[in-house]
């Protein structure tokens, strides 16, 4: 068993993008379109991606993502569904929907729905990029608290799982996340985050996002020692939906709403059109094998995104069409085309387990404690030929053992990411997890006592 699980553990654990595009009858599909299996045809050039939603129902669209983003997201992975298109087409609509009819919810609730049907709790949050800035919408929507949850900063932090893996992970300093045990409570949350969220009329859209848009739910889950109280297997997991703001064209906008002045909707539109700019040179930088630097950090949203393009998130997006405006859709078309050859690499998200850990810090520990003794007896004394031989002899075991326990200690972190295939298969991963430890043991304990009793024949 173990053998086997060494070779698939080994190979490499990188995977596309998966793309979908969504058009609804309602913009009027052109007869010169044709749609085939996964792909369609625009005139003369066609266009493929995983699977094509023509005239589909909130709840169709939602169970077109749900095996891949949300199931993915209770094993443990990190997971991020955006949408993607221009103003109008449909991307709000996909992500958050009309919470006030049920057959309209979008991707959003229902996903609330789903895991609170199974979780006792989730974690929670809400931010808007605006003219490059971040925003709380939990917290700026509270007029009392101006100037409090705007323009927050992005950090980048190191995670350290042991010491040959260590990894960076992106966050929001200072982000209310609120801790939800309930759809509605949740459902309030949202609604509030949501009413507070930018938007402008426009002759494309009557109610146009004038910022990107990021819904976060946090997942914990564990199985508890009932004896001692500790946590045995944790998998912390998180789920991203992005809403883009539509690409824009100045000319094309016609804003109309009287409090909106042209300096400010001249702004909004530019930085829009430039953060989504960036992201297609996210895209560009990722699948060019001869760039090495990838600017991630030349705009709020592509480093707010850092770990979904090229890290380890699993990735899904949506392109909404109103395949009425045929440059635009083309435009689409062509960006997910060259995000699909972007390779993530998604991993398990676990919290460390006690027993393992005080198996290998104990197996580290004696070992060096061992070689150090073995030293200091070789240097102060006068010892035998045979006693030499032997002194020589657990120099070699102890340099065999440390290098087995850098080995382990990778293969622990590789070993949990399979254990945790399924979701809520604790007693399965708890009972694997007990024969590794037995495992690391056996492999280990032959060495340690030939060491031993060199050491207690020296003494």
């Amino acid at each position: 068993m173990v053998k086997e699980t060494f070779e698939m553990i080994n190979k490499e654990n990188n995977e596309n993008i998966i793309t979908l595009c969504r058009t609804n009858d309602k913009f009027g599909i052109p007869k010169h379109i044709k749609f085939e299996n996964n792909s369609i045809t625009i005139g003369c050039k066609k266009f493929e991606v995983d699977k094509i939603l023509v005239d589909k129902t909130q709840k169709e669209c939602f169970e077109a993502i749900e095996d891949f983003v949300i199931k993915n997201a209770e094993k443990g992975f990190n997971c991020t569904l955006f949408a993607y298109g221009q103003t109008g087409s449909g991307k709000t609509h996909t992500i958050l929907g009309n919470k006030m009819e049920e057959d309209q919810e979008g991707c959003v609730l229902r996903t609330l729905k789903y895991l609170h049907a199974k979780h006792t709790k989730i974690k929670i949050s809400f931010i808007e990029i605006y003219n490059e800035e971040i925003n709380d919408l939990s917290v700026v929507s509270n007029s009392s608290s101006t100037g409090k949850g705007r323009n927050l900063h992005i950090r980048e932090k190191s995670v350290i799982f042991n010491k040959s893996h260590k990894t960076t992970q992106v966050e929001v300093e200072g982000l209310n996340v609120f801790e939800s045990d309930s759809y509605e409570k949740s459902l309030e949350f949202f609604d509030v985050c949501f009413k507070a969220r930018k938007t402008t009329g426009t002759v494309q859209n009557d109610k146009s996002s004038r910022s990107h848009a990021v819904f976060t739910i946090y997942l914990e889950q564990g199985e508890i020692n009932k004896s001692t109280g500790d946590v045995n297997v944790v998998k912390c997991s998180k789920l991203t939906f992005v809403d883009l703001a539509g690409s824009e064209k100045l000319k094309e906008n016609g804003f109309f709403e009287e409090n909106t002045s042209k300096e400010l909707t001249f702004k909004e539109t530019t930085l829009i059109n430039k953060s989504l700019m960036n992201l297609g040179i996210i895209v560009n930088s990722l699948t060019n094998k001869n760039e090495r630097h990838v600017p991630y950090r030349d705009s709020k949203l592509t480093f707010l995104l850092k770990d979904s393009l090229g890290g380890n998130s699993k990735l899904c997006i949506i392109g909404n069409l109103n395949l009425t405006n045929e440059s635009d859709s083309i435009n689409t078309f062509q960006f997910l085309e060259r995000i699909k050859k972007i390779k993530n690499s998604p991993y398990i998200n676990y919290a460390n387990n006690k027993k393992i850990e005080e198996v290998l810090a104990f197996l580290e520990s004696e070992n060096l404690r061992l070689s150090r003794h073995a030293d200091k007896c070789e240097k102060n004394s006068i010892f035998s030929h045979e006693i030499v031989y032997n002194f020589k002899k657990i120099k070699e075991e102890s340099v065999s053992v440390t290098q087995k326990l850098v080995e382990i200690r990778d293969t622990v972190r590789k070993m949990r990411e399979l254990f945790f295939n399924q979701p809520f298969s604790f007693k399965q991963s708890k009972k694997d997890h007990d024969e590794l430890c037995l495992e690391i043991k056996k492999i280990t304990s032959d060495k340690f006592e030939n060491i031993k009793n060199t050491v207690r024949d020296i003494k």
